[in-house]
Order: structure tokens, then sequence, then C-alpha cells
């Protein structure tokens, strides 16, 4: 996968959204109410570390 990180928006004086390649860890929150347009899912980087991102903002590689 690849795509860009989301930052919630009180982050965003301190962390920007970055590129990202990586494979799926996680798909969907299981929060209630939540729809396709605020849909995440966590990928994990080659290093190791998870990052969060809208499904909307990631596509296949």
């Amino acid at each position: 996968m690849t795509g860009t990180t989301y930052v919630e928006p009180d982050e965003r004086r301190r962390e920007r959204p970055a590129e990202f390649t990586g494979t799926v860890a996680q798909v969907g929150s299981g929060w209630k109410g939540v729809d396709t347009d605020r849909a995440f899912l966590w990928v994990r980087l080659p290093s190791g570390r998870e990052v969060k991102a809208l499904v909307r903002d990631v596509a296949k590689v």
C-alpha cells in the first residue's frame, strides 16, 4: 500500500502528513457511525512502525 498518513487536526502543529509505503496491519476502527469518508486503516512500514491513514488516501501498489 502507498498513501499519505492521517494527522489529527489538533496535532498538525507538531506533525505533518507524510507519504508512506507498507503493508496493511488493520482495517477500520470498529467505531459506530464512521462512514467511508472517515474510515481508517493502519499500515505497517518496513521499519515495523505503524501509521494511520484514511482509506480514501491509500492505493494498492
